[in-house]
């Protein structure tokens, strides 16, 4: 009977070691999941504000180079009025 006493005893006792160790890892656990979601949402605002300035760089380099084919076809139309001959008409097939 002491005997069945002494292992309830120490079964309580090494449950409630475990439970106390168990709460102690959840709490280290809880925190390392708010330290990973505030970093996931940290390198979320950071690839926004990259995709954000790419777009803005494509949207530049579109522009320039229209810009740029726009210019040649003028330098092209320049030369060839220079040189004494006449454009086809935009309407010519």
């Amino acid at each position: 009977m002491w005997r069945d006493i002494l292992d309830y005893g120490r079964q309580s006792l090494e449950l409630t070691q475990t439970t106390q160790t168990n709460k102690r890892r959840i709490k280290e656990l809880s925190q390392e999941v708010k330290q990973l979601s505030d970093a996931v949402e940290g390198m979320t605002y950071v690839l926004q504000h990259e995709v954000a300035t790419l777009r803005l760089e494509m949207q530049h380099l579109r522009e320039s180079e229209r810009q740029a084919r726009e210019n040649e076809i003028l330098r092209i139309e320049n030369a060839v009025l220079r040189s004494g001959h006449q454009l086809p008409s935009a309407n010519a097939e």
